[in-house]
């Protein structure tokens, strides 16, 4: 398997893929020409974006965004469902897997950890895999699986509660900014 780029064969240009990436990053509904075109892809084009480098950014982005719903978000999981295994060996859709892996909620979350494990022969031969296996504790999972689902729902949990911490701070206070103001003259 060669996982070094030809970038003559690139499946996207660096350029590209950058305006992409920020695009599915801005607020509104920019994305959705870009979602509407991933979607009528067919299935093995988008497996394929995983595997390349600059692609691979694309895929990221668009599970990352804060600004694409959870809905569509789920509709590019259920693409790769049955191919994490294969992912999570390549340089560039170990990426992915991760990206996938912290957007997850516990259904998904097990979904992915069956199949890892299913090819668990496969993915710990990678140097890539066994650093997808450690970051989604496939051997906690194997040991206790109980514990896993109970820390990884505390975590959903701390995360939930710091997203709501954080978003509530990210909006400046008019007031607050008056006062700095005027601290400062």
């Amino acid at each position: 398997m060669n996982d070094i780029a030809d970038y003559d064969q690139l499946l996207f240009r660096i350029q590209d893929s950058l305006i992409i990436q920020l695009v599915l990053q801005l607020p509104g509904d920019g994305h959705e020409p870009i979602m509407n075109s991933f979607f009528a892809q067919p299935p093995d084009r988008m497996y394929s974006w995983c595997k390349d480098p600059s692609g691979s950014r694309i895929i990221e982005a668009i599970i990352s965004s804060e600004h694409i719903p959870l809905a569509t978000k789920r509709q590019v999981l259920d693409q790769y469902s049955n191919k994490y295994a294969d992912l999570a060996v390549n340089k560039y859709g170990s990426h992915i897997v991760d990206a996938c892996w912290k957007v997850s909620d516990m259904p998904y979350k097990e979904k992915i950890m069956i199949e890892l494990i299913q090819r668990e022969m496969l993915v710990q031969d990678s140097p890539f895999g066994r650093i997808v296996m450690r970051n989604c504790r496939v051997e906690q999972y194997k040991r206790r699986a109980d514990e896993w689902r109970e820390r990884e729902r505390s975590l959903q949990k701390g995360k939930r509660m710091f997203k709501d911490i954080f978003d509530s701070s990210s909006t400046p206070n008019k007031r607050s900014d008056k006062k700095s103001k005027k601290s400062k003259m």
